[in-house]
């Protein structure tokens, strides 16, 4: 689960739990997005990784740290804060508010533009600086889809040859299960990626547009071009998420 995704369940969470599960939950989030934007339960396939593996795993881990990951850290923060300066009454609605005040309700690209604009005084600044952000995540994505390139034919290559075994009865459907869990995993790495991908894409739109709206006179030709590279990427790698296995597993 993305940390922007994570922020839904974490208010259903304060809302149905009380107090306690929402101070939890937020720590818990603010410490997934520091170490790197996602959180989840383990794989359970005791297999050792290839070395194609572990590079997938670390050019996933480096594209999902997004640029814009110290919002949340700074939104659960906020939260905190409220929940532990309250009386016992108002700390769920001040954990909330606090929350919104780090940038939640506000909205990741809103804070975004917010933050270049403090950092740069000039307005083309601005645009170079997310010009570069955005090249940076298309460098990113063609190193992760080089990587999951090399795990597909990997992947494929054993699944077809564990497929053969098994209708050979020389394994048996238990062992075939076992085998294919580290393709599991793969397949639920890569997914991970092209959902953060996702939503990276749609908070670089979402700042593009805010800085069109205040800025209608600066040409974005290289931003748009930059965004439509990433566009292009993501619809690269969920084809070869649709490639792993040909369909469904097992």
């Amino acid at each position: 689960m993305s940390c922007d995704a994570g922020w839904a369940a974490i208010m259903g969470t304060g809302i149905r739990c009380g107090r306690l599960a929402t101070a939890a939950a937020l720590t818990v989030l603010v410490g997934a997005c520091a170490s790197g934007g996602s959180f989840g339960i383990p794989g359970m396939s005791s297999t050792p990784l290839t070395p194609a593996q572990q590079q997938l795993r670390e050019r996933a881990d480096t594209f999902n740290q997004t640029v814009w990951e110290g919002v949340a850290i700074g939104a659960a923060a906020g939260g905190l804060i409220g929940y532990f300066t309250a009386s016992d009454d108002d700390r769920l609605r001040n954990t909330l508010i606090g929350a919104a005040g780090g940038g939640v309700a506000g909205g990741l690209a809103g804070y975004y533009i917010a933050s270049k604009q403090e950092e740069f005084a000039d307005r083309e600044d601005v645009l170079d600086s997310m010009i570069t952000d955005v090249q940076q995540k298309n460098v990113e994505s063609g190193q992760l889809i080089e990587a999951m390139q090399a795990v597909l034919e990997e992947d494929n290559r054993k699944l077809e040859s564990l497929r053969a075994q098994l209708a050979a009865d020389e394994i048996t459907q238990a062992d075939y299960q076992g085998d294919i869990a580290r393709i599991d995993e793969d397949r639920a790495e890569m997914q991970g990626a092209v959902d953060s991908a996702g939503e990276q894409l749609g908070t670089f739109k979402s700042a593009r547009d805010l800085y069109q709206e205040e800025n209608a006179d600066v040409d974005t030709a290289q931003l748009n071009n930059e965004i439509t590279t990433l566009q292009g990427r993501i619809h690269t790698m969920n084809t070869i998420v649709a490639d792993l296995g040909s369909g469904e597993l097992g």
